[in-house]
């Protein structure tokens, strides 16, 4: 479950990169592509393609740390879900960071992928059933 939070915290950092960033630490620091041919693969010079993976370390390691302990995250997520099946809008309002953003990755095809939402009471509307008996991507139907 760690890894999986670690994992997912650090797939939002590198999305936070530019694509040049993203590219040369990906290249050097992940896959240990000295940065000669880093520059080259990016048509850049050998001191540019550190710099930028420099850029990009700086910001990684910046990043907040995800929340290690399990219980509390496994509280939070059970307020969250009660909230949500229950069509609790004041309860979900109160287990959401007011900063929340709302992802959904259904794939590049889907017709359902929409772009993120931000903000507490945007997320919990989306996540709670429109009316009574209709389905959400989060409720049991």
């Amino acid at each position: 479950m760690l890894a999986d939070s670690v994992g997912l915290a650090l797939l939002v950092v590198l999305e936070s990169l530019t694509p040049a960033e993203r590219l040369s630490f990906v290249l050097h620091d992940v896959f240990a592509v000295p940065f000669n041919d880093v520059a080259r693969i990016m048509d850049r010079t050998p001191d540019s393609a550190r710099q930028l993976a420099s850029r990009a370390r700086r910001r990684v390691q910046a990043a907040p740390q995800p929340d290690r302990d399990v219980a509390r995250q496994r509280r939070v997520v059970d307020a969250f879900l009660a909230a949500a099946r229950g069509g609790d809008f004041e309860a979900l309002l109160q287990v959401l960071d007011p900063d929340v953003i709302f992802r959904m990755d259904l794939g590049p095809v889907s017709r359902l992928a929409h772009r993120p939402l931000a903000g507490a009471a945007p997320v919990a509307r989306q996540v709670l059933p429109p009316r009574r008996g209709s389905c959400t991507w989060l409720s049991r139907c």
